[in-house]
């Protein structure tokens, strides 16, 4: 029976365990003895209602060149480009091309103007309840709270299309928060919880911080948590979940929270502060009240391993892919072993399952190895290897005690392979070699959460192997090529691995894919809407419509089709497809000074470029400077600006924002977001979809791939035993005979 020690944990470990990359924390028992739970409300649902979209697309043709031109064009050429069309004598069209300036103006936050050309647009087209809709949200992100609710009230009798009148609910629950009727707003956001699974885990955030500011801190931990279960990378409730706990006077819970938030945006150091107060009257190491996975002894039993090509893998990575240093670790071999020097070669040998202690010294600057009494045997200031002398044995690192505890995932590692330690003026690093089919299993166990399906394991197994041998080119010079947390999956040893995955592995060794004959780095993603970024559709209905201001919009707040590829099996569980956050632009400015230090204030937000596929490209940020001067700062990498706007937690770059003014003040924004990533490569949910059909690995990777050719080593060429060719003068007379 395989023994693991792990320290004790509660709920809220299942609620964050992806947020902060493979680990979570523990919680005193008695913690939870304290909270009165809330019985969940049961979830009401009309799966045709939910699942059919009434919105209406239609583009006058006219304006088809200049929507397509907006798309990389700043929004005041974009503009200029609408203006020309605002007065056309075709009412529909110059109704739409207000709604265009009126929408690029609320983002730009001008909601003065957004409302001027909003209003002339329904002016032009009083039928169309999209108009209305939009000059809704222009009068809430402007503080006009009263006129706010009157137009989403109104909207109601308008239509009673489940898309409008769920978002105009949104926006009536928030106008009566932001006005100070908080007991109407917790009111129209129970009936959202209750209704909409497209909104439970904001729904029960807004609940949750209603309750936290009328101090009732019970229901709020329930809900919160519930919120999280719906949508584990709701930052906001998360951030929220830490206060709650600190009110109840549940520190250590507190502190795990904090640390949570702390492990997404290591500047932060206002959470930080609030992590070293708690902590004062803590009884043990901070370390001890994370939670990790210990094994006591090496796992592995049957001595294989798949021959292919060597890789090096830097251990312990944090969120930027830099190794983080170790003071001391553990380590221990399934075989036995010996422990060789860069230069000096062997310099000692242990037996299986013979345990040894590496410490750092201080004084020396070197990293002690020492034997199970306590002895030091051997003080390195090289790098020395860990080798097995059994093929296919492994090494089992353990205990680890690092120098930042929050800066990665620190569980006990069973490495198939040999193991560098490189010491350095603080510690030391660790660096794994093994085979590449030996790494693989565990980065698909981890991409492939809750992935059953044999053949989309395969297909992501042939994805992740391309993108380890891309990489393992590019890297090929350096002291390692990978670390345990690339973007494309994250490593956790033998000791995360299961059947399923292993067997994807083995029956698609060695397949990869290639890019006009070349490795190049594949994409995948965890959930998809209606249309990829290359425009491969996850449905059979016929859904296209021109990428323009509005129609961004309304894909954003539409119903998903009712053969959707990617929809969850429990209807309860779209975070995943659609989702929306609030956060606060304070806290945006902080992570944005991070780069740009001249930032004295945070004026407006606004999305500078889109691609061809309706995807966030870009971000301009409007600031003050010390000279009180106005200054944009456009942001271009994606990855910085998901940071920025949500510590990383915000699901992928297809969103819109909506600014929030509060007292003349911008202070907080509203972003309706759909799927997950960056809308490139095989969707894991759209794949699950098309297999259910009956569909193979090879049909998932030319469906989602088509770029792409698959490359199989193991199939060798026929050889077609030659063709006998008669003699040609005996043709002759057969011939003629």
């Amino acid at each position: 029976m395989i023994i693991i020690n792990v320290i004790r944990k509660s709920v809220i470990c299942l609620l964050i365990l992806s947020l902060v990359g493979g680990f979570c924390f523990a919680q005193e028992d008695n913690s939870a003895e304290n909270i009165t739970l809330v019985k969940k409300k049961d979830i009401k649902l009309n799966e045709d209602i939910l699942r059919t979209s009434t919105l209406n697309y239609s583009y006058p043709d006219v304006l088809k060149p200049v929507a397509n031109k907006c798309k990389t064009s700043s929004r005041e050429v974009c503009e200029n480009e609408y203006l020309k069309y605002a007065k056309h004598p075709d009412k529909s069209v110059s109704s739409i091309a207000n709604l265009e300036i009126a929408i690029s103006q609320l983002a730009k936050g001008d909601t003065r103007k957004s409302l001027n050309y909003i209003e002339t647009a329904i002016k032009q087209d009083g039928d169309n309840p999209f108009l209305p809709f939009v000059k809704a949200w222009v009068l809430f992100s402007s503080a006009q709270y009263n006129k706010a609710l009157k137009e989403f009230e109104n909207l109601l009798f308008l239509t009673a299309d489940f898309e409008y009148t769920s978002y105009a609910k949104v926006g009536e629950a928030l106008s009566y928060y932001h006005k100070g009727n908080k007991e109407k707003a917790r009111e129209i956001f129970e009936y959202l919880y209750t209704t909409n699974p497209y909104l439970i885990s904001f729904s029960a955030y807004m609940i949750s911080r209603i309750n936290f500011e009328k101090k009732s801190y019970l229901p709020s931990i329930t809900l919160l948590q519930q919120s999280l279960d719906h949508d584990y990378k709701n930052y906001k409730s998360m951030e929220l979940l830490a206060e709650v706990y600190e009110k109840n006077s549940q520190d250590i819970a507190s502190w795990q929270a904090y640390a949570t938030l702390y492990g997404l945006d290591t500047n932060n150091t206002l959470v930080k502060s609030k992590m070293d107060k708690l902590a004062e009257n803590f009884d043990r190491p901070q370390i001890e009240y994370l939670y990790y996975m210990r094994i006591n002894n090496p796992l592995e039993k049957d001595f294989d391993t798949i021959e292919s090509e060597k890789i090096k893998v830097g251990l312990y990575a944090g969120r930027t892919r830099e190794l983080n240093t170790l003071k001391s670790l553990e380590i221990m071999a399934s075989s036995n072993y010996i422990i060789k020097d860069e230069k000096m070669g062997h310099i000692l040998a242990g037996n299986a399952k013979e345990l040894r202690t590496l410490n750092f010294d201080e004084e020396i600057k070197a990293l002690n190895i020492k034997n199970k009494w306590g002895n030091t045997q051997f003080s390195a200031k090289r790098p020395f290897w860990i080798m097995p002398e059994k093929k296919g044995a492994t090494v089992l690192l353990k205990n680890v005690r690092p120098l930042n505890i929050l800066g990665a995932d620190y569980s006990d590692k069973e490495i198939k392979g040999d193991v560098l330690i490189i010491p350095n003026k603080e510690g030391a690093i660790v660096v794994a070699e093994m085979t590449l089919e030996d790494y693989l299993p565990s980065v698909l166990l981890n991409s492939a959460k809750q992935v059953k399906n044999p053949e989309v394991l395969k297909a992501l197994a042939i994805i992740i192997r391309s993108n380890v041998m891309a990489k393992n080119k590019q890297n090929s010079s350096e002291y390692f090529a990978l670390t345990d947390n690339e973007l494309f999956g994250i490593y956790g040893g033998v000791n995360k691995e299961n059947l399923p995955v292993k067997n994807a592995v083995r029956q698609t060794k060695g397949i990869h894919l290639l890019k006009d004959d070349n490795l190049d780095m594949v994409d995948f993603y965890s959930s998809c809407g209606v249309l990829t970024e290359q425009g491969i559709k996850n449905t059979n209905e016929d859904i296209a419509f021109e990428y323009s201001y509005s129609n961004i919009l309304k894909y954003l707040i539409s119903n998903p089709p009712k053969d959707l590829f990617s929809a969850p099996k429990d209807p309860t569980k779209w975070s995943t497809v659609k989702w929306l956050y609030m956060f606060d632009t304070n806290q945006i400015f902080r992570r944005l000074k991070q780069n740009y230090e001249f930032s004295k204030e945070l004026l407006g937000i606004k999305i500078s470029r889109r691609s061809d596929g309706g995807r966030v490209e870009s971000v301009k940020y409007t600031v003050k400077d010390s000279k009180k001067q106005n200054k944009i700062i456009e942001v271009n990498d994606i990855e910085e600006n998901l940071f920025i706007l949500g510590a990383g937690s915000i699901r992928s770059n297809l969103f819109t924002i909506i600014p929030i003014h509060r007292l003349g003040k911008f202070s907080e924004i509203l972003i309706i977001g759909y799927d997950t990533g960056l809308g490139k490569g095989l969707c894991v949910a759209g794949a699950q979809g098309l297999e259910a059909q009956g569909k193979n690995y090879k049909d998932l990777l030319k469906y989602y791939l088509p770029n792409y050719t698959v490359k199989d080593p193991n199939r060798q060429a026929v050889k077609k035993a030659p063709i006998k060719q008669t003699p040609k003068e005996e043709k002759k007379r057969f011939l003629f005979f």
